[in-house]
């Protein structure tokens, strides 16, 4: 649970696709829809970032700073 105000940061793999490691499924994501996610889950949007892939990464990197609004159930 976050109190109201409580800050929650997301940080994500960019993209559509879906990464498959053994028997388990990575799914990369679109900043636009994880932030529209956050706003109906009660979230008020603070700060976001994001970056090309450095050395050893393939896909771009994005993280999101959101606030909440009323107090968010976890």
């Amino acid at each position: 649970m976050l109190a109201p105000g409580g800050l929650l940061l997301v940080a994500f793999q960019v993209g559509e696709e879906i990464l498959r490691v053994r028997d388990i499924d990575f799914r990369r994501l679109d900043p636009a829809v994880v932030t529209g996610l956050l706003a109906e889950a009660g979230f008020v949007p603070v700060a976001q970032g994001s970056r090309e892939p450095r050395e050893t990464e393939k896909v771009p990197q994005a993280w999101l700073l959101a606030r909440a609004g009323q107090a968010v159930l976890g």
